[in-house]
């Protein structure tokens, strides 16, 4: 069976993710199905836009951007370089997983 990630309905009363534009909220929610076992995805927007928003235009890129950089300042995401490439993080990811 395919590794899924579930949505919680807290997210929806969240106060730190309400805080950001609904692009953002929506680039958030919809990398979650798409995190690893660590709750990381590559981080470059370009990418983001081909997994999650892939039937949009290329012009998409750069709202993904400014949504990225809203979640990171907003502490809900983190960004980080290894090697050259660009990895997003969820930081509450472990918190957030059911075990067993």
């Amino acid at each position: 069976m395919a590794n899924s990630r579930l949505l919680y309905k807290k997210i929806s009363y969240s106060r730190q993710l309400n805080g950001v534009s609904d692009h953002a909220q929506l680039i958030f929610s919809w990398m979650i199905p798409h995190l690893d076992n660590f709750g990381k995805i590559e981080g470059e927007a370009e990418l983001i836009k081909a997994i999650v928003r892939p039937h949009r235009p290329l012009s998409e890129v750069e709202k993904i951007e400014t949504s990225i950089l809203e979640l990171i300042e907003a502490k809900l995401i983190m960004r980080y370089e290894v090697k050259g490439e660009k990895i997003i993080a969820f930081p509450t990811f472990d918190k957030h997983q059911k075990n067993g």
